[in-house]
């Protein structure tokens, strides 16, 4: 199993045993032979990605949706669409609930033989460092999952009112609603995937000593230089050079 270097070092940043270096390299070997090639592999995955959300993900997108949408008559509460801040608020209510999971799973991946399972690993967590740490490299999985919900949910909620309004109905069935979110999954992935582009060779640059960005704007424009427009949409992996 493969550990991105991101999940690489939320893990290790608050322990010092663990050496980056090996792993780093050992997962760029892995992904060299195995990883998915640029767009197109995100996009297929977005035919899934409504089977794959939490209850609780929908549940917060409705909720802050249905607050923040105003009423007949009512001025705009926020000068955005609403769908747009619900679906950033799911995202992010989403990576809360989910986060633990993937932090422990990542613990038990890089950190053999210090776990016995995954509730060893959760009970050791708590006992012998603090509730905290199953929080420990949280901000960048938010900053990575912000513009993705916002972008899908915002694009979900939109292509369901032009489906409404061009058959004429309320209600969508199972079909609609499956190609529906599949091409909400579509849009967001091509509107976000420069910036998990742009991520990648950071993380590349910060371990793999090779070309360091100053920021997301800064590895954004290098790439437009370096690559064109097509840089932003291929795989992330080893071209910051």
């Amino acid at each position: 199993m493969a550990v991105t270097p991101l999940r690489t070092a939320e893990a290790a940043e608050g322990h010092d045993c663990v050496d980056p270096d090996p792993i780093w390299k050992s997962s760029e070997r892995r992904q060299q032979r195995s990883r998915p090639r640029g767009l197109r592999p995100r996009l297929c995955s977005c035919l899934f990605w409504q089977r794959q959300q939490l209850p609780s993900c929908f549940f917060a997108f409705d909720t802050a949706n249905k607050f923040l949408t105003p009423k007949s008559g009512e001025e705009r509460k926020i000068p955005v669409p609403p769908s747009l801040v619900a679906g950033a608020f799911a995202g992010v209510s989403s990576t809360l609930c989910t986060y633990p999971l993937e932090l422990i799973k990542t613990r038990l991946t890089i950190q053999r033989g210090v776990y016995d399972n995954f509730l060893d690993a959760f009970v050791k967590i708590i006992r012998d460092e603090e509730p905290t740490e199953l929080y420990r490299g949280l901000t960048p999985s938010l900053i990575g999952v912000v513009p993705y919900a916002a972008t899908n949910y915002f694009a979900y909620d939109t292509l369901k009112k032009v489906y409404r309004k061009v058959f004429k109905t309320n209600e969508i069935g199972n079909i609609p609603t499956l190609l529906i979110g599949s091409a909400a999954g579509a849009i967001s992935s091509t509107a976000t995937f420069p910036l998990e582009v742009a991520r990648k060779h950071m993380q590349v640059g910060a371990v793999g000593g090779k070309k360091v960005y100053k920021n997301m704007l800064h590895a954004l424009l290098s790439i437009l230089e370096d690559e064109g427009v097509g840089g932003l949409y291929r795989e992330g992996w080893g071209q910051a050079s």
